[in-house]
C-alpha cells in the first residue's frame, strides 16, 4: 500500500475535501499533510500560524480518515521560484522527518494548489486533482474561504462549503476570524508581511542597527521605567539595551515585519532579554493596541518618518501621536529620534565626487558613482525632487537643488542594497522647529532636551570628500540638521 501526500498551506478544509479525501484515502496506507510555508504567519499569503492549522488539520483527518494513519510534516517557507524545486523541497524535508524517501512507487499526491499539478507529475507521481476533477463553477478553495473571511463575509456563508471540521474551526476560535480580517484590512501590510516587498534585511538591519548603544545612551536618560514601548522595533535590538538598565520594568516591542518578527522571536530564544518580561507585538503601529493611561515611556526610533511616508503623511502623524497621548500615563513620555529636515528649505549648489558617464542610467546601482547616483535619486524617489546639472567636471558635479533635496539624497547615498525601499521613504519633510509644534498641537509638552544635530558619524562618513553644499554664490553652508531627538510628556 501506498502513502498519499496532500502538501498545502492548509489554511482551511472544504466539504469538497472532506469527501473527495475520504474516499482516495481509502486505496492507500497512510496519508501525509506537508504543511507549507509552516514557519510564517501573520501576513495575508499565510494569516494562521502553524500549531492552529495543525489543530484543524488533525479534527478534520480524524473525520475524514477514520481508517488511516495519518502525519503532520510542517514545510519551512521556500521562497517563490520552479514549481518543481518547490515539490523537490518538500519531498527532501518529509523524507527527514519520515526517515524514509517518497518516491513515485511508494507515494502518490493529491493537490488542491491549482497550478502544481504539471510539476509533481513531472517528478513522476501519479497525481490527483482534487478541486480540479469538479466543473470550473463549482470549484472551492480553501483560499476562497480566507479570501471571503477577510472580505467580511458572514461566517454562516460559508457553512456547506467549508468541511463541518473547518466551519467548528473558526466558530470555534473567533480571534482567528478577527485576525484574518485585520489583515485584509490594512493598507501598510503586503501579502507577504511588510510595508515594502523586497526589502533586504540584512543590509538594512546593518544600516538601522549600527551604533545602537550610542543611540540608546541618547534616549536611556529620559527613559521613565514601568511599562516600556519600543514602537517600531525591529528585532529587538534596541529592547536589548533598554532591558539590560531597566530590568523590572515591563517592554514591550511592535513591528509590522513578518521577518522582524522572527529575528525577534530568535533573540528571545537565545535570552538576550535577560529575565525582564518582554513581548512583542507583530502588528500595525497605527491600531490602538494598549488602554488609556498604562504606558509610561514609548519610544519612537526611526519610526516616524516611515509613519508620514506609508500611512498617510501629515493627518497620519497627527493621528498617531493623538493615539499614543491617550495611552501613556500623565506624566508618561514620549521620545523620538529620528530624521529631520532643515530649517530653511533654499536652493543650493550640491557638489558630488565623480564624473557621469554616458550609460549611466543602466548602470547597477552598486556601480554608480555619486554624481550618477544623484541623477538616479531624482528619478526614483517616490516624494518629488527637482535638480538640474549646472557644472560638469571631470571628478565632480556641481547641480543646482534644494536644500531639503539635497539633504533627502544625502541622508540616503549609501543605501544601495534597499535602494527602492528608500526611494519610498521621506526624511526631510519637515523642520525640527515643525516637529515640535506638532507634538505640541497634540498635547505633548516638549522637554529643553529636545535637539536637533548634524550627526557627526554621517558628516564624516558620508558627506565628507563625498557631498557637499553650498550658496549659488558658492559660499560654503554648514550642514543642517540631520537627525534630532524629541523629548515629550504628556501633560497631569
Amino acid at each position: 500500500m501506498k502513502t498519499l501526500i496532500f502538501p498545502g498551506r492548509h489554511l482551511a478544509t472544504t466539504a469538497f475535501q472532506a469527501k473527495y479525501l475520504g474516499e482516495l484515502a481509502r486505496q492507500f496506507e497512510s496519508v501525509i499533510f506537508p504543511v507549507t510555508s509552516a514557519n510564517q504567519a501573520n501576513c495575508r499569503y499565510n494569516p494562521i500560524p502553524f500549531y492552529l492549522r495543525a489543530i484543524g488539520i488533525d479534527r478534520f483527518a480524524q473525520s475524514a480518515l477514520p481508517d488511516v494513519h495519518w502525519r503532520i510534516i510542517p514545510i519551512p517557507h521556500f521562497q517563490a521560484g520552479a514549481p518543481g524545486k518547490f515539490c523537490q523541497c518538500i519531498v527532501k524535508e518529509c523524507e527527514h522527518e519520515l526517515g524514509f524517501a517518497l518516491t513515485p512507487e511508494n507515494a502518490e499526491v493529491v493537490i488542491s494548489t491549482p497550478g502544481l499539478m504539471e510539476a509533481w507529475a513531472a517528478l513522476g507521481f501519479v497525481v490527483h486533482n482534487c478541486e480540479q476533477s469538479q466543473p470550473e463553477n463549482e470549484r472551492f478553495y480553501p483560499v476562497d474561504a480566507i479570501s471571503a473571511i477577510g472580505g467580511n463575509c458572514d461566517l454562516m456563508s460559508l457553512k456547506g462549503k467549508l468541511s463541518e471540521e473547518g466551519f467548528d474551526f473558526f466558530r470555534q476560535n473567533p480571534q482567528v476570524v478577527a485576525r484574518i480580517r485585520e489583515l485584509w484590512s490594512d493598507p501598510l501590510v503586503s501579502d507577504q508581511g511588510d510595508i515594502f516587498e523586497g526589502r533586504y534585511y540584512d543590509s538594512y538591519s546593518s544600516d538601522m542597527l549600527a551604533n545602537m548603544k550610542r543611540k540608546f545612551e541618547q534616549i536611556e536618560p529620559h527613559i521613565r521605567p514601568g511599562r516600556i514601548v519600543d514602537e517600531g522595533c525591529a528585532d529587538g535590538a534596541l529592547i536589548v539595551e533598554i532591558a539590560k538598565a531597566f530590568p523590572d520594568s515591563d517592554l514591550y516591542g511592535i513591528d509590522i515585519s513578518t521577518e522582524f518578527a522572527a529575528r525577534f522571536s530568535e533573540r528571545q530564544r537565545r535570552g538576550e532579554f535577560g529575565m525582564t518580561y518582554v513581548h512583542f507585538h507583530h502588528g500595525n503601529l497605527m491600531k490602538p493596541l494598549f488602554r488609556s493611561d498604562s504606558i509610561d515611556t514609548i519610544i519612537c526610533n526611526s519610526t516616524l518618518h516611515e509613519i508620514y511616508s506609508y500611512a498617510g503623511g501629515e493627518l497620519a502623524v497627527r493621528e498617531y501621536l493623538a493615539m499614543k497621548v491617550d495611552q501613556l500615563v500623565p506624566g508618561g513620555r514620549l521620545i523620538a529620534r529620528d530624521v529631520v529636515g532643515p530649517d530653511a528649505n533654499i536652493p543650493v549648489y550640491l557638489k558630488t565626487a565623480g564624473g557621469l558617464s554616458k550609460n549611466h542610467a543602466n548602470k547597477p546601482i552598486f556601480e554608480t558613482t555619486i554624481s550618477e547616483r544623484f541623477l538616479r535619486f531624482l528619478n526614483d524617489y517616490k516624494h518629488g525632487a527637482n535638480g538640474f546639472v549646472h557644472e560638469c567636471r571631470e571628478h565632480e558635479v556641481v547641480f543646482t537643488t534644494m536644500l531639503a533635496t539635497a539633504m533627502e539624497f544625502a541622508a540616503k547615498v549609501d543605501y544601495l542594497s534597499n535602494w527602492h525601499a528608500e526611494m519610498a521613504e521621506t526624511f526631510c519633510f519637515w523642520s525640527h522647529a515643525k516637529w515640535k509644534q506638532v507634538f505640541a498641537d497634540a498635547g505633548l509638552l516638549v522637554l529643553v532636551d529636545s535637539v536637533a544635530y548634524a550627526e557627526p558619524w554621517l558628516v564624516q562618513n558620508r558627506f565628507t570628500g563625498r557631498i557637499s553644499i553650498s550658496t549659488p554664490q558658492n559660499d560654503s553652508i554648514p550642514w543642517p540638521p540631520t537627525n534630532h531627538l524629541i523629548v515629550s510628556e504628556k501633560k497631569s
